[in-house]
């Protein structure tokens, strides 16, 4: 549970005492809503939002940077989505896209800040990719049609389309490339 400051720690100190190093953080962990009207908005939904997407971010690599700093070396890799780079039309997402965005600047920043340990930070956004929370929609023939039209390349990611993007930059090929946003969205972006 990312929320949960003790809970982070405990599963550094987990991966430290098994592995006597942390070389790659891949920060995944995320929450999405439904599309709500931000007027509709509660304060227990913006909390969760921002207490999943963007704190937890920040608690995992608080927690891991000062081994990545001891040893003058590591890879952070955060996942945010194109959501946090532009809004959507006709999807009310302002809270979830709110979050994402700090995911970019927090990346930059981290890169930044970090660069002269050897500590390279980058961020994936990805588009509109098939996962648990878009099954239901998946499942009808009209939403489908609906949702692969939207994408330029005429079809919406598998995860493994992220999966190579996420690998490359935590890989050692990717040794002079930090405080980079690789977006990984089908040119839906490019709309």
């Amino acid at each position: 549970d990312i929320t949960d400051e003790e809970e982070v720690q405990a599963a550094v100190n987990l991966s430290i005492n098994k592995f006597d190093r942390i070389d790659i953080l891949v920060n995944n962990a995320g929450f999405t809503n439904d599309p709500i009207e931000f007027h509709k908005t509660t304060d227990d939904l913006w909390q969760q939002l921002i207490d999943t997407n963007l704190i937890g971010t920040f608690r995992v690599t608080r927690a891991v940077l000062p081994f990545m700093m001891e040893r003058k070396y590591g890879s952070i890799v955060n996942i945010s989505s194109v959501a946090g780079m532009r809004a959507m039309e006709k999807v009310p997402l302002a809270v979830y896209n709110s979050t994402k965005a700090g995911v970019i600047m927090f990346t930059k920043s981290i890169a930044l800040e970090y660069a002269e340990y050897n500590i390279r930070c980058n961020c994936v956004c990805p588009g509109t990719v098939r996962s648990k929370f878009l099954e239901p929609y998946l499942e009808d023939e009209q939403a489908r049609k609906v949702l692969n039209s939207a994408q330029p390349l005429g079809r919406i990611g598998e995860p493994d389309d992220v999966t190579y993007g996420i690998l490359y930059l935590a890989s050692d090929e990717a040794s002079w490339v930090t405080g980079t946003i690789l977006v990984i969205d089908g040119g839906l972006s490019t709309k």
